[in-house]
């Protein structure tokens, strides 16, 4: 959420949703081109110096001018409260005075906290029906109560306005009818685009849902790769290609593809993976003699009461011998460790349980994550920090936590 921006550039140019409120000089009022609209447009185009390029990732929160007054006149109120407790030494307040002051800017308080939804009630989304069409501003009051941006949020939700969960079908369908798949002159072998430029057209145009975040793309491509009816609704997808082969990389249709935040690959239409795979020859099976030219007699095999000769080498027959290939070892097991900057822990771990260990979850395997602490004091650590350091641990329920002497 971004509230009250001075300028777009203000507003950051990011691939996921964001909710920009807008502040109280640029109110809607409805049924008008407002300050609001002008407002949300002007955002909408720039970051400030240069073009907005993520247009179809902002909604807008604008507050109703026919309740602005409302608003305005309560934070006065509240203000001068506040005023008055400032200064009252200077004012010379008794007790009950500074008792009845306190009282009246906790109520105040109140009131403001009140109205402030009451106010910001109205919801602006851009919105666009084709790419030719001009972008509009889809303007609907806010009802209900709670947190602001969850009414937002459902509101949006309720309008299709915003989109937390895309269909794999939804997507093939978007592909193929807008088309988005990437135009490659001259190579009608392929028929694709790629996850990061898929992720950026979701982002950019407003014609396209809008999408909470990227990782709503990646599930709906993974969704598609395991479609029932995969060849009509479905997607293919490939590691990347190869221009001098003029083949797909790691091929994979049909069947369950999980994607990272790295949004790397291509997404493929099934008939071009298919024409790939049908025309892939299948690898026939390098006779060897798995007796090793032992000389050995050919050995009998009883059925059905009757025996028959299995050749064997020197048995008159050819033994087409047959290679067995040892499948190579599966990893069965991955640790790692990484040093995180205790200054500023929180973003990197973060980073760390996003991109490696929701990795390791989404295969099924089994995780265990430990974080180990260790602080050296030159001085020695002060009284206040261990017994600190030792509830915290506790209540944390610590498997280790300690001090030591030496």
């Amino acid at each position: 959420m971004h509230a009250f921006p001075a300028a777009p550039g203000d507003v950051p140019d990011e691939t996921e949703a964001r909710l920009v409120v807008l502040g109280p000089e640029v109110p809607h009022l409805r049924n008008t081109e407002s300050e609001a609209i002008k407002e949300a447009r002007r955002i909408l185009a720039s970051k400030g110096a240069s073009p907005r390029i993520y247009q179809n990732t902002l909604v807008f929160l604008a507050p109703d001018k026919t309740r602005l007054a409302d608003l305005e006149r309560s934070v006065a109120i509240h203000l001068a409260w506040v005023s008055v407790l400032k200064d009252r030494d200077s004012l010379v307040l008794d007790p009950q005075q500074v008792r009845q002051a306190e009282e009246q800017r906790e109520q105040t308080d109140k009131v403001v906290a009140r109205q402030v939804p009451e106010v910001f009630s109205w919801v602006i989304a851009p919105e666009q029906d084709s790419p030719s069409d001009q972008i509009n501003f889809a303007c609907q009051p806010l009802s209900g109560a709670g947190d602001l941006a969850n009414r937002v949020s459902t509101r949006l939700e309720r309008d299709a306005a915003l989109v937390p969960v895309l269909g794999g079908n939804v997507l093939r369908n978007k592909l193929d009818t807008i088309p988005l798949w990437a135009n490659t002159p001259g190579n009608d072998a392929r028929k694709d685009v790629s996850v990061d430029q898929l992720v950026k057209y979701f982002a950019s145009y407003v014609y396209l849902d809008r999408l909470t975040k990227p990782a709503v793309l990646l599930r709906a491509i993974e969704e598609g790769t395991r479609a029932v009816a995969w060849e009509t609704d479905g997607l293919a997808y490939a590691a990347g290609y190869d221009e001098t082969g003029k083949r797909y990389q790691g091929l994979r249709l049909n069947e369950t593809v999980v994607l990272d935040r790295t949004m790397l690959g291509l997404v493929i239409h099934p008939d071009v993976a298919l024409t790939q795979h049908r025309a892939t020859p299948s690898v026939p099976l390098v006779p060897v003699d798995p007796l090793g030219g032992s000389g050995r007699t050919p050995e009998t095999v009883t059925s059905g009461g009757g025996t028959t000769a299995v050749p064997g080498p020197g048995s008159g027959g050819t033994t087409p011998p047959v290679t067995v290939v040892k499948p190579a070892p599966k990893k069965r097991r991955y640790h790692g460790s990484v040093t995180i900057d205790p200054a500023r822990p929180i973003p990197q771990a973060s980073k760390v349980a996003e991109e490696v260990i929701a990795l390791l979850h989404s295969s099924g395997a089994k995780v265990t994550v430990t974080i180990e602490i260790a602080a050296d004091f030159a001085d020695g650590a002060p009284d206040q920090i261990v017994r600190a350091v030792l509830e915290n641990g506790r209540a944390l329920r610590f498997d280790d936590s300690g001090f030591e002497e030496s």
